[in-house]
């Protein structure tokens, strides 16, 4: 027995550590789920809460929970000794390669590890070390009738895991890989417990690899550039140092490199008229190539800004007045290495109709003309020269209107205006002169069409035209003991306005209303006697209703 220790420690520290990731070991078969371990040293898990600084006290600390973890063991149903386990740990010298230290890399695994589960000692089949970081373990040698076992204690806890076991007289090799899409390399982990550990070959998607693309990572590790997506072989060989047949091993890789991916992301602000274009679920350098407007058009370059990082803005300009969905479409492209993906985002803007389709107004207004004076001289047959100066002049009125909305933003308005205009009518009779002033009645009957810029707002502006029919009442002046009648003729007029209803509650029926009104109109008495161009200003303020 003790010659056997003695050969088995020998081998190479290395070798031992892998055994059960080699073949006819008793290792996990290909398939095997594993249990991932990330963290150790729960004193609700572990066997003992105390650590071993050398072999020695390692030694101490197995006599003092030997009775769990033979109880443990049993549960496993390992065919070894138990006995020659417990001794070869105990009798350990500095340097006989009984008891050394290891470092167990991310990925390593083990058949079974002894822990604490409710208290008492339990077993944990193909554990896997998962963490980021390599974990610091006591590694174990021996041999027990003719077979080689490994043994693997970490350093933080008690907790035992069996690696193996081999026949006596034979050595193997391993190799593991991963593959790291970010940085498109393949790693590549080998052991073995002979020596001179190389890379003999490699296969890639496209046949046989470039050896010298291989890059050392260290001892038994490489790294090797995965220039094309598929399977990667890799070959290995080592000097056997018991005299006994070189062992060779190897592994496969998948290689799968990361291609760009679009992912974009559209909202529109109807406040703003701003689409937010985010590429948060992209992978690569993301473009926003262009916007499809609702009408089908292909939207202006310069519409397009960029925010920030992976953050793009498009003004709209103005949104669609027409009832119902609008959708913009956004279109990207994302590059990266060498790899191109298109994708597309849609913004929808819904425009509701209106709650109702009739505006009725009704108001005061303060009428102001904008013309001048007509003046009039005519020779009597009796020899008087007779000169009349006839002037119109700012007035009231109340007017009514009414308005049916074709579309939220479109009104076509009628309406009835009653207006009483200041006037006078000076005669001046060779040397004698007098002025009188009358009221001229005008009622305006008009039509028109009135364009809403907020429709969707509590405060609705408006601006219009509108064509109308002006009449005017007639007249009677006296003066200097004489009448002078004018008749007025009916007058076509046109107009401009602006305005404005403001809800006396927000979404409320009953609305303020108000407006300014240019219109051009003649104003000419029969056989156009008199005759000044009107043009009057108005300005009304009142009330309407919503319905």
């Amino acid at each position: 027995m003790r010659n056997d220790q003695q050969r088995y420690s020998s081998l190479p520290l290395a070798g031992l550590a892998l055994l059960v990731l080699v073949a006819g070991l008793g290792s996990p078969a290909s398939g095997q789920q594993y249990t991932d371990i990330y963290v150790l040293g729960n004193p609700a898990t572990t066997i003992a809460r105390h650590h071993a600084t050398d072999a020695g006290e390692l030694g101490d600390l197995l006599t003092l929970h030997e009775f769990e973890l033979r109880e443990a063991i049993k549960l496993s149903g390992w065919q070894g000794n138990a006995d020659d386990l417990f001794v070869a740990i105990r009798s350990a010298k500095p340097g006989d390669g009984t008891v050394t230290r290891h470092t167990v890399q991310p990925g390593e695994s083990f058949q079974w590890m002894t822990y604490r589960k409710g208290g008492k000692p339990a077993i944990m089949p193909n554990p896997r070390w998962s963490a980021k970081e390599p974990m610091k373990a006591w590694l174990i040698k021996f041999v027990s009738d003719g077979q080689e076992y490994g043994f693997l204690i970490p350093e933080i806890c008690l907790n035992l895991a069996y690696l193996g076991s081999r026949p006596m007289g034979t050595q193997s090799c391993s190799l593991t890989g991963t593959y790291d899409a970010d940085t498109d390399l393949i790693s590549i982990t080998g052991r073995t417990d002979g020596a001179d550990l190389k890379i003999t070959g490699v296969q890639t998607p496209a046949g046989a690899g470039d050896l010298g693309a291989l890059k050392s990572a260290g001892e038994n590790r490489w790294t090797y550039p995965a220039t094309a997506g598929g399977r990667y072989t890799f070959e290995a060989g080592a000097k056997s140092t018991i005299g006994t047949k070189d062992p060779t091993c190897s592994t496969s890789v998948q290689a799968t490199p990361k291609v760009a991916a679009c992912n974009i992301d559209a909202t529109l602000d109807p406040e703003t008229k701003v689409i937010t274009v985010t590429t948060a679920g992209s992978l690569g350098d993301v473009d926003v190539t262009g916007i499809t407007m609702p009408d089908g058009t292909a939207g202006a370059a310069d519409l397009i800004h960029t925010a920030g990082a992976g953050v793009y803005t498009i003004d709209v300009a103005k949104l669609p007045r027409k009832v119902g969905t609008h959708t913009y479409t956004v279109s990207a492209v994302s590059t990266y290495r060498d790899t191109e993906a298109a994708c597309q985002a849609t913004a929808s803007y819904t425009r509701e109709a209106l709650p109702y389709k009739w505006i009725v107004r009704g108001f005061p207004a303060y009428w102001s003309p904008s013309s001048d004076d007509s003046f009039v001289q005519v020779d009597r047959p009796n020899g008087v020269n007779e000169r009349t100066d006839f002037m119109a002049d700012s007035g009231w009125g109340f007017g009514i209107n009414g308005e049916y909305l074709v579309m939220p933003a479109l009104g076509i308005a009628f309406g009835l205006d009653w207006i009483n205009y200041d006037s006078s009518l000076m005669v001046d009779l060779d040397d004698l002169w007098e002025t009188d002033k009358e009221d001229i009645g005008m009622r305006l009957w008009n039509l028109g069409l009135n364009y809403h810029f907020t429709p969707d707002k509590r405060v609705d502006f408006f601006a219009g035209v509108f064509l109308g029919l002006a009449q005017f009442d007639s007249v009677t002046y006296n003066a200097l003991g004489e009448s002078w009648k004018l008749d007025f003729d009916d007058e076509t007029a046109f107009g401009i306005n602006v305005g404005i209803d403001v809800p006396f509650k927000d979404g409320g029926p009953w609305v303020f209303t108000g407006a300014l009104r240019y219109m051009w109109v003649d104003m000419s008495s029969s056989g156009d006697v008199h005759q000044i161009d009107l043009n009057p200003f108005a300005l009304s303020a009142g009330i309407g209703y919503r319905f």
